[in-house]
């Protein structure tokens, strides 16, 4: 069969090769995809192909794609559940370590609390000092008894 036979032969049968792979995939897009996939490998392999039975010779290399992309998909998810496990488990270790953090700073005096929070927010100590109206000497005096306390609570 020509090249230019073998592709319209191919075009005229493309319309139930996209039904058959929407069947497969079980969603319209990944359908199309499939569908694409194997007329491309059917046009790169054409010079294989015998001359009979030209539907049997799509479905069966839209099939293998299939199947090859489960098999893929199925690997991926293997690899990738111990990091998912392992991102939770982050999480909800930082979860824990973060309502740990309120309870200790909720332990503070008002006064050590917002310059601790303040402090953690980024702000400088002059303006801290500006914000609450007390010198800079008495912000990074209180920053450092508060850390200090937090350090006693966390021991």
């Amino acid at each position: 069969m020509s090249p230019a036979a073998f592709r319209a032969a191919l075009g005229a049968r493309y319309p139930g090769l996209r039904r058959y792979a929407r069947r497969l995939a079980r969603h319209r897009d990944d359908g199309d995809d499939l569908a694409h996939d194997t007329a491309l490998r059917a046009l790169a392999n054409a010079e294989r192909f015998d001359g009979a039975h030209l539907d049997a010779w799509l479905v069966t290399i839209c099939r293998r794609l299939w199947l090859d992309r489960i098999r893929r998909d199925r690997v991926e998810r293997a690899a990738l559940t111990p990091a998912l496990h392992s991102a939770c488990l982050c999480r909800q270790e930082a979860a824990v370590r973060l309502a740990e953090l309120r309870k200790q700073v909720s332990r503070l005096s008002p006064r050590e609390r917002t310059v601790v929070l303040r402090d953690a927010r980024g702000d400088s100590g002059g303006e801290i000092a500006h914000a609450i109206g007390v010198p800079a000497g008495t912000v990074r005096s209180r920053l450092w008894r508060a850390r200090r306390r937090l350090a006693e609570f966390a021991a």
